[in-house]
C-alpha cells in the first residue's frame, strides 16, 4: 500500500463506496416502492433502508463530482475540460440512452403486459415518445439512471466560467478569507441556507423524483449547489481542516434528523412540511460532512483494489441498473423470500458488472463508448504501423 498526500484518494473511496451501495439501493426498488418492476411482496425494511439512502446518497455523488473538478482543472485547460466532460459524460450517455436503457423500458413494458415478444422486435419503440417518470406510458426514450450523466454535464458546462474564475492564483486569498470565515464555530452549517429554501419553496411543486432535467428544478437547484460546494470544499486546505474537526458533531446532528424524519413519516412525531423538508436539506449537508470529514482522515491512500475500482466505477454505474431490471425480471418471479431475492440479485449485479467491465476495458471502441480513457497504442504497435506505412509509399 502505498501514500501520497497529495493526490485526494479518499474521494475516490467514497465514490467507490457510493457505487457499491447504489447497487443495493436500486435492488431495494423492486421490493420498496412502485418502481419500473416489482415484486410481489414488498419489504418495509428494505423501505427504511432507501428512504435513509434518498437524504445522503446522489448529493455525495454530486459533491465528490464537484470535489474532483478542482483537481480536473488544475491539469486543463476550459477547453480541454469541456472536451474531457463530453468524452467522459456526454459520449456515454447517448450511447446508454440508445442501448443500455432500452432493455429496461422493455422489461417494464412486458412486466405491465404493454408488450409481448423479444427485445429486438420491441427495440424500434424506443424512439417512439419520451419516457416521464410522472407518466411511464407517455414514451419510451429516456435517461432512465444515466439522468446523472445529463445533470452532471450540464453542470459541468454552466458552472465552468465560475469555476476557472476561482481557480486564479489572485482569487486563492478570497477562498482563504471564505475558508477562515467557515472555521467559526457553527459556520461550517451555513451552506445548508440555500439548500433548506430550495426544499422549502421548490419541492412541494416539483417534488422529488422527475429527473427529466427540465421541468425539474427543485433536483436541479438543489444538485447544483452541492457541486458547488464540492469545489468549494476541495480548494482550501483549511476547508477541508474544518470538515474534519466537526465530522461527529455533523454525524450526530445528521443521526437525530434523520431519525425525525423517518418517524415523521410513520406517523409517531408530527412535523410540518417546512419543517420537514429543512431537516432533510440540514440532514443531507450534515451527513456529507460527516461522511467526507471521516473519509478524508481514514481513507486518503491507494492500493490496487481502489485503482482497479476507481476505474470500473463509471461503466458499472452505466450497467447495473439494467442488469437489476433484467436478472430482476426473472428472480421476482421465484417463490421464495425477499432476502434471497434482494441479495441474489445485488450480488448477481456487482459481478455482472465487472465481468462485463472486464470486456469493455480491452479495447479502445468499448472504452469510448463507457467514457474510459483510450490506451495510448504500444510501441510495438506504432513501430508495425509506421513500417506498413513506409511499404506502401
Amino acid at each position: 500500500m502505498t501514500t501520497q498526500i497529495d493526490r485526494q484518494y479518499y474521494i475516490d473511496w467514497l465514490r467507490v463506496g457510493a457505487m457499491f451501495l447504489l447497487i443495493f439501493y436500486h435492488t431495494g426498488r423492486l421490493f420498496d416502492e412502485p418502481w419500473h418492476i416489482n415484486n410481489a411482496v414488498l419489504n418495509p425494511a428494505i423501505n427504511v433502508l432507501n428512504r435513509f439512502l434518498d437524504i445522503w446518497h446522489m448529493p455525495l455523488f454530486f459533491i465528490l463530482a464537484g470535489a474532483s473538478v478542482w483537481f480536473a482543472l488544475g491539469r486543463r485547460s476550459p477547453g480541454e475540460f469541456v472536451k474531457e466532460r463530453t468524452l467522459r459524460l456526454f459520449v456515454p450517455l447517448i450511447f446508454g440512452m440508445l442501448a443500455i436503457v432500452p432493455p429496461q423500458v422493455y422489461f417494464e413494458r412486458v412486466f405491465d403486459g404493454d408488450f409481448t415478444g423479444s427485445f429486438l422486435a420491441w427495440y424500434p419503440n424506443t424512439f417512439h415518445g419520451i419516457y416521464s417518470n410522472d407518466n411511464p406510458a407517455s414514451g419510451n426514450l429516456s435517461f432512465h439512471h444515466l439522468w446523472f450523466l445529463a445533470y452532471l454535464f450540464v453542470f459541468s458546462l454552466l458552472l465552468l466560467p465560475l469555476f476557472w474564475y476561482f481557480k486564479k492564483e489572485s482569487r486563492k486569498s478570497l477562498i482563504s478569507r471564505v475558508a477562515g470565515f467557515l472555521a467559526r464555530p457553527g459556520a461550517i452549517f451555513l451552506p445548508t441556507i440555500p439548500l433548506i429554501i430550495v426544499n422549502i419553496t421548490l419541492r412541494p411543486t416539483y417534488g422529488w423524483g422527475n429527473h427529466t432535467l427540465i421541468s425539474d428544478w427543485a433536483n436541479f437547484l438543489f444538485y447544483i449547489t452541492v457541486f458547488f460546494y464540492g469545489f468549494w470544499l476541495v480548494s482550501d486546505g483549511k476547508m477541508l481542516q474544518v470538515v474534519r474537526q466537526n465530522r461527529y458533531h455533523a454525524l450526530i446532528v445528521a443521526n437525530i434528523l434523520s431519525l425525525s424524519i423517518y418517524l415523521s413519516g410513520v406517523g409517531i412525531i408530527p412535523l410540518p412540511g417546512a419543517v420537514w423538508l429543512a431537516f432533510n436539506a440540514i440532514a443531507c449537508w450534515c451527513w456529507l460532512v460527516a461522511i467526507i470529514g471521516i473519509g478524508s482522515l481514514f481513507f486518503n491512500f491507494t492500493n490496487r483494489i481502489l485503482k482497479y475500482a476507481s476505474d470500473a466505477v463509471l461503466p458499472v454505474y452505466i450497467l447495473h441498473q439494467t442488469l437489476i431490471v433484467t436478472i430482476g425480471f426473472y428472480v421476482i418471479q421465484w417463490n421464495t423470500g425477499v432476502a434471497l431475492k434482494y441479495f441474489f440479485i445485488a450480488i448477481a449485479t456487482l459481478a455482472s458488472s465487472l465481468a462485463i467491465y472486464e470486456v469493455v476495458r480491452t479495447n479502445n471502441i468499448t472504452r469510448f463508448l463507457f467514457g474510459l480513457r483510450l490506451r495510448k497504442k504500444s510501441k510495438a504497435t506504432l513501430v508495425m504501423y509506421e513500417a506498413f506505412r513506409q511499404r506502401s509509399q
